[in-house]
């Protein structure tokens, strides 16, 4: 431990180096803060995250008076060791304002819209092989999985559900937004043996009638489903509406027609 601290570069920073914290769960940036030495060493010392006040000028550990601790799984430095990684288990929201991510005033999305939208056209373009979002053949573009999940999830956290079901198309996608979220996930045909939690998040690749038979399913069994998000939504099926999705599908004169729902935006494939 001493020798990494006497590696770290407090002097460039006037005895203060950045920390970036990110989620050990669903991956998540949660804040940034800063750190002397001595907050570095309580650090290593108890596992829970300090930091040095630069408004207050002191040391702080966080959930010292809201109990929202951050637990340090691991702590990592940079290449010229001027700049802190702890990779931290969240006790509860980290943000003051209550919010789970101190990074939660969205800027600028077009890129990421503009490159999600190149995507979805691409995985749905190829006659009669069926799309990667349905059924994972071939296994769809990380990036398209990673860019859905972040326009999907958007404004939501773990604390959305207590548990998650994995349903329509490729199952991968489902799987990817359940860890986004920091929940346990289900696969559809475990629902039919019981799932003890209440509250339910339905994540998918795509809405369709098997999806709209699950959810009504877990509504009858008394489950709360609070999200239901999916890449792309069959527009013709019943309770599409209810789904948080980055596009409606449907068929006209016998070409597919992709809807951005959340940018307006449409395309033929």
């Amino acid at each position: 431990m001493r020798d990494l601290l006497d590696r770290i570069d407090f002097q460039k920073g006037s005895g203060l180096v950045p920390v970036v914290v990110q989620d050990a769960i669903s991956g998540e940036i949660l804040m940034l803060g800063y750190a002397d030495r001595r907050a570095i060493e309580l650090t290593m010392e108890t596992g829970l995250a300090h930091f040095y006040s630069r408004s207050r000028h002191r040391l702080w550990m966080k959930g010292e008076t809201s109990g929202n601790t951050l637990r340090v799984v691991d702590l990592t430095a940079d290449c010229d060791y001027d700049a802190i990684f702890y990779l931290a288990v969240p006790a509860g929201n980290t943000c003051h304002t209550g919010k789970w991510s101190c990074f939660h005033n969205y800027v600028w999305d077009g890129p990421l819209m503009d490159a999600l939208w190149d995507l979805l056209r691409e995985s749905l373009v190829g006659g009669a092989r069926p799309s990667p979002l349905m059924d994972c053949t071939p296994p769809p573009d990380p990036l398209l999985v990673s860019l859905s999940a972040t326009a999907l999830l958007r404004g939501y956290d773990r604390r959305v559900a207590d548990a998650s079901v994995v349903a329509g198309g490729c199952p991968s996608i489902g799987i990817v937004m359940a860890q986004r979220l920091g929940l346990r996930a289900y696969y559809a045909e475990a629902t039919r043996e019981g799932v003890e939690e209440r509250r339910l998040a339905l994540l998918g690749g795509m809405y369709d009638e098997s999806v709209r038979a699950l959810l009504e399913e877990l509504e009858a069994e008394d489950h709360e489903v609070r999200l239901a998000a999916f890449v792309v939504a069959d527009v013709g099926v019943p309770g599409a509406e209810r789904v948080r999705r980055i596009a409606d599908l449907s068929n006209d004169g016998g070409r597919r027609i992709l809807r951005d729902v959340r940018g307006g935006r449409s395309a033929e494939i």
